[in-house]
């Protein structure tokens, strides 16, 4: 049960992150993920958070460019952790 509530709150915190650099950066919130630097489609695989950033040592599957440790960490910071 842990893992469960862990995964759903780093889908959630990965979602708030897509949505809220979406809205700053005046893109549309319907697409594709893609990334920031070379402007590829991202995979399914590439969108699992937290373990897909672990996977990939941090950097973008196509273009290698190094991702910023922030989207680890709001992704993270989701995870109902509080209360315990």
């Amino acid at each position: 049960m842990p893992l469960l509530i862990f995964m759903i709150g780093t889908c959630f915190g990965s979602f708030i992150s897509c949505m809220s650099h979406r809205y700053i950066t005046h893109e549309s919130i319907l697409g594709r993920s893609h990334c920031d630097y070379c402007g590829h489609t991202l995979h399914v695989l590439d969108l699992i958070p937290v373990l897909s950033y672990i996977l990939l040592k941090g950097q973008c599957r196509y273009c290698h460019h190094k991702l910023n440790k922030s989207l680890l960490v709001h992704e993270l910071m989701w995870t109902p952790c509080q209360g315990h």
